[in-house]
């Protein structure tokens, strides 16, 4: 019997081993599909960001004025943020439009 197992020995790791391999894939496919028919039930929600600019009271954007002139984009962005809610990606681009010219907000 010892010489049967030390013959087949490396045949069944080898074996072992695919086992693995299959079992790993098959747990990543199926967690790869449910986040996939998850992202498709929520496609039906909500813009993450308004397609018009938020108006802002005068003493926001004069707040915020004020920053662009001390050059402290990150405090204006911040005024933003705590006036209008919008997310950080979205006021950053929002103030950099400020910045360009005015009038572009609100």
């Amino acid at each position: 019997m010892g010489d049967f197992l030390r013959e087949h020995w490396a045949s069944a790791i080898v074996v072992w081993s695919l086992f693995l391999v299959v079992a790993g894939f098959a747990y990543g496919y199926r967690k790869a599909r449910e986040h996939t028919e998850a992202g498709r039930e929520n496609l039906d929600g909500p813009p993450p960001m308004p397609l018009d600019p938020p108006r802002l009271s005068g003493d926001t954007r004069a707040r915020i004025e004020d920053a662009l002139r001390r050059r402290e984009k990150i405090e204006a962005i911040k005024i933003l943020r705590e006036a209008t809610g919008l997310g950080l990606k979205e006021a950053k681009e929002q103030v950099e439009r400020m910045e360009r010219g005015p009038g572009r907000i609100g």
